[in-house]
């Protein structure tokens, strides 16, 4: 019998990569957090993004827009998202040893 290794956790910083990268696809649009669920496996959207904001260091722009609903006889506003930048990662020293 063979044992499965278990697999790593999804972290919130994997996941905020990848929306990231699937915003740089798109550059302009913005996405709804159902969308960006459905092209990033996050699991938790409205986490991920709250995170990517908060704490992650990524510039998130925000938009209402409207989108159709009840087989298209209604709109309804919703939140929109679009990735602004990326964290600034830690920057080397410039500074030379002499």
């Amino acid at each position: 019998m063979t044992h499965a290794h278990p697999l790593p956790p999804d972290t919130h910083q994997a996941q905020a990569d990848r929306v990231a990268s699937h915003c740089e696809r798109h550059p302009g649009r913005f996405f709804t957090a159902a969308e960006l669920d459905k092209a990033c496996d996050l699991g938790s959207p409205t986490k991920v993004l709250s995170a990517m904001s908060a704490g992650l260091g990524y510039g998130l722009a925000k938009e209402w827009q409207y989108v159709a609903c009840a087989r298209g006889t209604r709109t309804r506003r919703v939140r929109t998202y679009r990735v602004t930048h990326r964290p600034r990662g830690d920057q080397a020293s410039l500074a030379f040893d002499a």
